[in-house]
């Protein structure tokens, strides 16, 4: 296999992985505009498929059901709200966007997601259908990983060496009250969504609630990115699952090489930043952590009430 998984041609809105990834020269495009402006305001960037894209994504989203039904159950994360959801899951990863996945036990156990559902991923990619499936799935949301770190200004070599973790997720129908993932924003760079249902929703710092569509690749701005960038408002979300539910996710978790210094390239001064993930993670939980005027504004716009150790995803 080649170091970049290739691509079939889809959507001209898409960045290619077959060639160099390559910064933008000249006036900014109407698309990296877009990304900007959203994420500037803490909201989310659909990109769109073609037709023929759609289908194949379709397709391979009904073909990784079935593998991941045979998984066993497990708790969702507690969110903010204390809500959880009983989901089958399993995970992926590359060293590097559009690399093929990674298929050690020593690899995949360098990542910060729990081992157990990586160990449960590289056991699926000796299954064929469920492997060709999550190698369609991985090339829509690397495409739409390069396109949108274009946008937000990190370096193309930088992109090449980012990690990213691609989480699929079947929910599953329960008994009682309806449950879901808890308000919080991504403890990681960028977060790239693919579901086949809706449940998704978007809490933004006006109080404004929306529920993106699920015909496209959903990006959204992580705690990271705020950190690093200082300009762009991490997307708070959460996930409702109702009790009869049953649909499929997968959602790259992209993120700068750990343990590294990073240059701030949007910063005119030229500083850097440390990139260490598990104390982001841990700062994102403090009430005095750095993301507590954010969580200050969504809690009195939304008229929330919440315990006072703010859970981060």
């Amino acid at each position: 296999m080649s170091m970049l998984d290739s691509m079939t041609p889809g959507s001209s809105h898409h960045a290619s992985l077959d060639q160099p990834i390559t910064s933008q020269t000249g006036a900014m495009s109407k698309e990296s505009h877009a990304i900007q402006t959203a994420f500037k305001a803490g909201k989310e960037y659909v990109v769109p498929w073609g037709s023929q894209e759609e289908q194949r994504i379709e397709q391979a989203m009904q073909d990784l059901g079935p593998y991941l039904s045979d998984l066993d159950h497990s708790l969702s994360y507690e969110g903010t709200d204390k809500k959880v959801v009983w989901r089958k899951s399993c995970w992926f990863a590359s060293q590097g966007i559009g690399h093929p996945f990674l298929d050690s036990e020593t690899d995949i156990a360098k990542f910060d997601g729990d081992l157990k559902d990586g160990l449960t991923g590289l056991q699926a990619l000796h299954d064929v259908r469920t492997r060709e499936s999550a190698h369609c799935l991985k090339s829509a949301l690397d495409s739409a990983l390069v396109t949108t770190s274009m946008a937000v200004g990190i370096d193309p070599d930088l992109v090449q060496r980012c990690t990213v973790r691609y989480r699929a997720i079947k929910y599953t129908p329960h008994a009682g009250a309806p449950g879901g993932i808890g308000l919080h924003p991504d403890g990681n760079l960028l977060s790239a969504l693919i579901t086949n249902g809706p449940g998704l929703r978007v809490y933004d710092l006006d109080g404004t609630v929306r529920f993106p569509g699920h015909k496209g690749t959903i990006m959204m701005g992580g705690s990271t990115l705020y950190r690093w960038a200082n300009e762009f408002i991490p997307t708070f979300h959460d996930v409702d699952i109702s009790g009869n539910e049953v649909k499929v996710s997968i959602v790259a978790f992209f993120n700068f090489p750990d343990m590294e210094t990073i240059p701030r390239t949007l910063r005119a001064e030229g500083d850097n930043f440390f990139h260490d993930i598990r104390r982001i993670k841990e700062d994102d939980k403090l009430p005095s952590g750095e993301l507590s005027a954010l969580w200050d504004v969504i809690i009195k716009n939304h008229e929330l009430s919440l315990p006072p150790v703010l859970a981060s995803g």
